[in-house]
């Protein structure tokens, strides 16, 4: 197997009024940002002060976990109030960009700046109200960081949904990207499977057992606040990716004897198979151009992953390196699939592969790890894994570093990032 080497590069310069950070194969290199303390040497309230503090740790988090930045956090204790002015030793502590704020107690908000280093200008300026809770801020901040120095969306305030055993049933849990804020998701059936969210981040679609061998795949719209049954069969019926229009979905059915995969449109609902094969065609996932699908075949004897167009022409397979091969998830860059297989030991590990099968990387190596799937940059995966006993959630970044546990409640299953609202 192939190890994966990145760097992060600036296209264009500073002195130019926008930069653009590419992800390409060499050196790692990123933008330092230098943050001076939130509320230091203001007369704002002491209640106020603390929530400042909250704020900048959790941005200082989530642009640690961007991969796009370096941070320079000088101790407050050494900082002086010439310092938010002095240009010149930020630069000499190697930051690139200052990151600066004001805070307007009586207007109950706060002013963000971008000051580019290298010729001591504004890059960008932004307010940001304070009547919501810190981590909030603090996640539209890191969006906004994000947005100006890279020109990418931020996911911050993305969200995992995925699914809980508990006792006899099986539910559905939503979290932030950073694994706080849980809550459950009132949702019908008794056992829910394969929570699968929207490119907008606004619905989520699942499947569960009506009756014995009756299943439905159910629709939630998050907005609206509102469930609807799209899908009723017998037999299996599983739910796969949205496409990027939000209206389309590809469906695993088994109404006409083995499961195929189906084109599925929410609004017209209209139904449109798209595999025949006496063979199982299960897991389903949406190329980010909407123009190809990933899917899991045992038409070979043994699982593998396959692509086809849209309309399920120009077939072709994908795995050669691995075995029983499950479980795919297409980037949203359309660069990697993530997928899961049996390593040499039998154990479910992840690993990416090119859409033509010609590179192939393991990530994962401890316990047990499966349910991929790739976060709306593409720069991480989530995932479950039994590294420490039961089924938890986990995040790594997309070449299987930094591995991060964000649930700790056991029984967790198929875990699904969320577009970028």
């Amino acid at each position: 197997m192939k190890k994966i080497f990145f760097s992060i590069i600036p296209i264009y310069l500073f002195s130019q009024g926008e930069v653009y950070l590419k992800l390409k194969g060499g050196e790692v290199k990123k933008i330092d940002i230098g943050i001076f303390p939130f509320g230091l040497f203001e007369k704002i309230s002491p209640s106020l002060k603390l929530s400042l503090k909250e704020i900048q740790k959790v941005l200082v988090d989530d642009l640690k976990f961007s991969l796009y930045f370096t941070l320079t956090l000088p101790d407050s204790q050494i900082l002086e109030k010439k310092h938010y002015s002095d240009f010149l030793f930020w630069k000499n502590l190697g930051s690139n960009v200052l990151l600066r704020t004001k805070t307007f107690e009586k207007e109950k908000n706060i002013e963000v700046e971008l000051i580019d280093l290298l010729i001591q200008k504004r890059i960008a300026k932004e307010k940001f109200s304070l009547l919501q809770n810190e981590r909030k801020i603090a996640h539209k901040i890191a969006n906004f960081v994000v947005k100006v120095l890279t020109g990418e969306e931020g996911i911050f305030e993305t969200y995992i949904v995925f699914t809980v055993d508990l006792n006899d049933r099986r539910e559905i849990y939503i979290m932030d990207y950073d694994g706080f804020n849980l809550r459950k998701i009132n949702a019908e059936g008794e056992k829910k499977l394969f929570p699968r969210v929207s490119y907008c981040g606004k619905k989520i679609i699942y499947s569960t057992y009506i009756k014995k061998d009756l299943m439905g795949i159910y629709l939630i719209d998050l907005n609206e606040n509102k469930i609807t049954k799209i899908i009723e069969e017998k037999g299996l019926a599983l739910p796969g990716g949205f496409f990027p229009n939000s209206k389309e979905v590809c469906l695993a059915l088994s109404k006409e004897g083995d499961p195929e995969i189906y084109l599925f449109n929410i609004e017209s609902k209209k139904l449109k198979r798209l595999t025949y094969s006496p063979f199982i065609e299960i897991s389903p996932t949406v190329s980010p151009s909407g123009k190809e699908i990933a899917f899991v075949s045992d038409r070979l004897g043994s699982p593998h992953i396959f692509i086809m167009d849209k309309d399920g022409t120009n077939l072709r397979r994908i795995t050669y390196e691995t075995s029983y091969n499950t479980s795919c998830n297409w980037s949203p860059k359309g660069d990697f699939i993530a997928y899961v297989a049996l390593d040499d030991e039998g154990r479910n590990q992840i690993y990416l592969t090119d859409p033509f099968g010609e590179k192939v990387f393991k990530l994962t190596y401890e316990g047990n790890n499966e349910d991929p799937c790739f976060s709306p940059d593409g720069l991480h995966i989530v995932f479950v894994s039994t590294r420490e006993g039961s089924y938890d959630v986990y995040v790594m970044d997309f070449d299987g570093s930094n591995v991060k546990k964000l649930t700790n409640i056991g029984n967790c299953h198929s875990p699904y990032w969320s577009g970028i609202k």
